[in-house]
């Protein structure tokens, strides 16, 4: 299960989230995009990308530092659950 944070600047819109999955934590702002909301890693872990496109399906992208890399993705198809109520 992986589970996002995320953090609202202003009414519905996130700056910013904290990505948990498979014992592992991350922290992303959010940066422009035309087709999609993008998340990018910050602090040391900044070739993370999380991307949530249109239908609200998101995904987990790496990419090596060098400038050639290719995109690599880490989680796919990650579709949001509703909220638990307590």
């Amino acid at each position: 299960m992986v589970l996002a944070r995320y953090q609202e600047a202003s009414a519905g819109r996130a700056s910013s989230l904290r990505l948990q999955w498979d014992g592992q934590s991350l922290e992303f702002e959010r940066s422009l995009q035309a087709a999609s909301v993008l998340y990018v890693s910050s602090g040391a872990q900044e070739n993370y990308r999380w991307i949530v496109d249109a239908s609200g399906a998101a995904a987990l992208r790496v990419r090596a530092a060098h400038r050639n890399a290719i995109e690599q993705e880490v989680l796919t198809q990650c579709r949001p659950m509703a909220q638990q109520q307590g």
